[in-house]
């Protein structure tokens, strides 16, 4: 296009009354729909449909763009769900999962990962204070501690890993 420079400079103050009101607008993208569904552009040029932006590759980029405790939780979380196939769910808070596999990183703070199994891994907690057994795979053994546990489920119990061929993984959603 031999006249993009012309239409680039005659779509500036457009676009910065665009910016200019952008306040107005945040959270307001409800708006831009009409009632079949379908986007309504006359208010706007500036919108995208979820189908337009949700790719593979998003999807890719935002599983690489967690943070590397997220990245690193979820690795010890899939080998200790691997190496115990017979417990159904895992209960632990941020301390234990601290003292099992970051007990000598410095980078990771209580308070920290608590945050990451919280908010990064959206995990649910316990709304009621219990005793649990916090990571182990034999309850008959072990100290039992008392507190309001996290949940994770294995998705791997029960299932016999030397004969499934299907590729095993279970943190692969954002």
């Amino acid at each position: 296009n031999h006249q993009i420079l012309d239409k680039l400079r005659d779509e500036i103050p457009a676009f910065l009354y665009f910016l200019e009101n952008l306040y107005k607008i945040e959270g307001q993208h409800m708006k831009y729909l009409k009632e079949d569904g379908s986007i309504d552009i006359s208010i706007s040029r500036m919108v995208l449909d979820d189908k337009d932006i949700i790719t593979s590759a998003l999807e890719d980029v935002k599983l690489e763009s967690r943070e590397a405790a997220h990245k690193e939780v979820l690795m010890y979380l899939e080998d200790h769900c691997l190496a115990n196939t017979d417990v159904e769910t895992f209960y632990f808070t941020g301390r234990t999962i601290k003292e099992k596999f970051f007990n000598y990183n410095n980078n990771y703070g209580i308070a920290y990962l608590d945050r990451v199994l919280k908010i990064g891994l959206k995990l649910e907690r316990s709304e009621k204070v219990m005793r649990f057994q916090p990571l182990e795979a034999n309850v008959a053994y072990g100290e039992n501690i008392t507190g309001r546990p996290f949940i994770f489920p294995n998705q791997y119990f029960g299932k016999d890993l030397d004969k499934d061929d299907d590729e095993l993984t279970i943190f692969d959603k954002p």
